[in-house]
């Protein structure tokens, strides 16, 4: 059997599955790494933990699949990480993720400058401290000595790279979302890269996402057991792959991912850029772009809700609902009927349904790490409004997820109100594990939302490269055509009206909270009683 490799970095693991030339998943395995928050706002991971994750969970992908009908490997990864290394490529930084927001004052006065539209219209990225562009600027000022020292700045999937083949790549949807990369040239942007205080020399090179590399260096061979070279795709970044691994590559169709953070994106075949510069345009390869905007916060924030607010535990889950059974759940109708094991996401989701759309008026804005699309707001807070005494428990995690979805549907008005601009939703991610928060999504957008046989779309869309890459497949998009959608979730019409009012009372609150400066008010003061510690 040939058995393609899709290895998916992402922010909290790293996941390794082997593919059949029809799509179908033969094999997976997943290795976990820690992020530190040494300083509110800050938020940092060990390259070489990440790396060793890297070669766990494909080491034991090829114990499981044996390597001898591998064909080929390819790469997804998180976006907008960022590490600086010396000359021999060892780390001088630990590696700054998408969602530190150190260089947040930098990124102000970028937005505030008279360059930041033509930049942006250049670049097709917003101004926001997620950016390598605005991190490098921080470095420079912050830790001289080691910007200084650095040879080159790299993003994660680079550093993976050049770890396996000594080369220093990166390809061109990676590179488009540094800050730093014209996607009308897919070439460094010379203004840009000198805004950051650094030369090109110091980034990789910008390559296609298929390229092949047949250059695995000899030890890591070994250390992976292998006897022969196996061909390596570049890759590409999480969000245009996840499109491609779901399917979602038609004009009429929006691709909604949720893990820890959010994405709303679609493929387009020219650049496509707001007046306003609130969504992103990244080059995948000449003639596909893609298009959309990021959320901090998205599967994150029922995490936090259990673990810092609820604290109950497997049995309580099941208990509660049980004890709202009596409540008949609101959602959507499915088109096709469930099967199989309930996930953790759908034990959360069981106490969620038991309260009516809407929380009954309780609202939440999920804005715990910041804001990203549509806003790019490092200062925006998390907020529940509307709470009285006849909420319980099940009405603020009903509202929680609710406000994740808000965010989501936020940066989807930006790309067209349905169903004019788009006719469905393929969903991806651990949030699309629940059936009933998928149906709550397809209530909110008011079109039927799909979802994909395999919920590793990121891992589909890389195997797809290294198909592609190694003349397996056509073209990416004949790979999506091999995509086959397993459930499709029916809008209930009453819930979509409940749901667009209180979304725009969501949009309402956060543009009276920042117009009025509360805010950057309460971030500054937020910071100022982190420093005083008293």
């Amino acid at each position: 059997m040939k058995l393609f490799i899709g290895i998916d970095i992402g922010t909290t693991s790293t996941k390794a599955v082997a593919f059949n030339r029809h799509g179908q998943v033969i094999e997976q395995t997943q290795a976990g790494y820690t992020t530190r928050i040494p300083w509110p706002g800050r938020a940092e991971q060990d390259p070489e933990e990440v790396y060793q994750a890297v070669m766990e969970a494909t080491m034991e992908l090829f114990n499981k699949t044996g390597a001898s009908g591998i064909q080929a490997i390819g790469f997804s990864s998180a976006m907008h990480s960022m590490l600086a290394v010396d000359e021999q490529g060892t780390p001088l930084t630990p590696l700054m993720l998408w969602s530190d927001n150190r260089s947040s004052e930098y990124a102000k006065k970028l937005k505030q400058s008279s360059g930041a539209q033509a930049l942006y219209e250049r670049t097709g990225t917003p101004m926001h401290p997620m950016t390598p562009l605005t991190k490098l600027m921080w470095l420079q000022e912050h830790e001289a000595d080691c910007f200084f020292k650095a040879s080159k700045f790299l993003g994660i999937k680079d550093y993976v790279l050049f770890k396996w083949t000594g080369q220093y790549l990166t390809d061109y949807s990676m590179a488009s979302g540094t800050g730093m990369f014209n996607i009308h040239t897919f070439a460094w942007d010379e203004e840009a890269v000198r805004l950051a205080g650094i030369t090109t020399e110091q980034l990789p090179d910008a390559v296609s996402p298929l390229m092949l590399l047949t250059n695995m260096k000899q030890e890591v061979l070994a250390e992976l057991g292998l006897d022969q070279l196996i061909p390596i795709a570049v890759g590409a970044s999480d969000g245009p792959l996840a499109n491609i691994g779901s399917g979602a590559v038609e004009p009429k169709q929006l691709a909604v991912t949720i893990g820890t953070s959010g994405a709303v994106r679609k493929i387009t075949e020219r650049p496509e850029l707001d007046e306003r510069g609130r969504t992103f345009c990244y080059a995948i390869i000449e003639g596909m772009w893609i298009v959309g905007g990021p959320t901090n916060n998205g599967a994150v924030c029922l995490q936090w809700f259990k673990e810092n607010v609820e604290r109950f535990q497997h049995d309580s889950l099941e208990s509660s609902a049980s004890a709202d059974s009596q409540s008949a759940p609101q959602g959507s109708s499915e088109a096709v009927p469930s099967s199989g094991a309930v996930s953790p996401y759908e034990q959360m989701f069981n106490v969620i349904a038991s309260v009516p759309a809407g929380a009954e008026g309780l609202l939440f804005l999920p804005f715990l790490s910041g804001e990203r699309a549509p806003h790019w707001d490092a200062d925006a807070q998390g907020l529940f409004f509307g709470l009285g005494l006849e909420h319980n428990r099940g009405h603020m995690m009903r509202a929680v997820a609710e406000g994740m979805l808000y965010a989501i549907y936020s940066i989807a008005k930006l790309l067209g109100e349905p169903p004019a601009a788009y006719e469905g939703v393929i969903a991806s991610g651990g949030f699309a594990q629940s059936s009933i928060g998928v149906a709550m999504m397809a209530d909110l957008f008011g079109v039927p939302v799909q979802l994909p046989d395999s919920n590793e779309a990121s891992a589909f869309g890389a195997a797809v490269l290294a198909m592609t890459a190694t003349g397996e497949l056509s073209s990416m998009m004949e790979g999506a055509g091999l995509v086959k959608m397993s459930r499709v979730f029916v809008p209930d019409v009453r819930i979509t009206e409940i749901y667009r009012r209180m979304s725009h009372l969501y949009d309402r609150i956060y543009i009276h909270l920042a117009e009025a400066g509360d805010f950057a008010y309460a971030a500054q003061l937020k910071h100022e009683l982190a420093t005083a510690r008293v």
